[in-house]
């Protein structure tokens, strides 16, 4: 998907789609603290750094510049400036989001984000539309599989192929 992408012409992102990529990273954010969301002060700390951030462009850019890269990247996307720009700023108000949000799970409140739902699905390219993503987790399931069906182990970490002679 890298080559692909390289090839491609860049290409000026809709807003709505601006928005679905930042809910990746919200989900991405949240998931693993769902259960511990860590100290209160760590989020209060957080929001007091987003706060001092809001308005400096640069800084910005050097605080979220490699995740909207990635975020480009991992989605086979090719954009302008002005939709890397707009991104940057939806992925600010997205880690404010995830910040206030631990925020309350640190001091006990596990109600749903009432603004969680506000991440549209990431539309896909005409490209990509017609074809299947393919994940290193699925390539394995599907080695695993042939592996097993051939009468092979399920064990073969540590295995080299020599047979016991019991």
């Amino acid at each position: 998907m890298i080559w692909e992408a390289r090839r491609k012409a860049p290409e000026p992102l809709p807003y709505r789609q601006i928005v679905a990529l930042s809910g990746i990273l919200y989900r991405d954010l949240m998931a693993p603290r769902e259960e511990e969301p860590g100290e209160a002060k760590v989020w209060m700390e957080t929001l007091a750094l987003l706060g001092r951030l809001q308005g400096t462009e640069d800084g910005l850019e050097r605080w979220y510049g490699s995740y909207v890269d990635n975020l480009f990247l991992e989605n086979g996307i090719v954009t302008d400036a002005v939709s890397r720009q707009r991104l940057i700023a939806e992925v600010d108000r997205t880690f404010g989001q995830v910040s206030e949000q631990q925020l309350k799970h640190a001091g006990g409140d596990y109600s749903p984000d009432p603004n969680a739902n506000r991440f549209p699905q990431v539309a896909s390219t005409g490209e990509q539309a017609g074809s299947k993503r393919v994940s290193i987790r699925s390539l394995f399931a599907l080695w695993e599989r042939d592996h097993l069906a051939d009468g092979k182990s399920a064990r073969t970490v540590g295995d080299s192929g020599k047979k016991s002679r019991a």
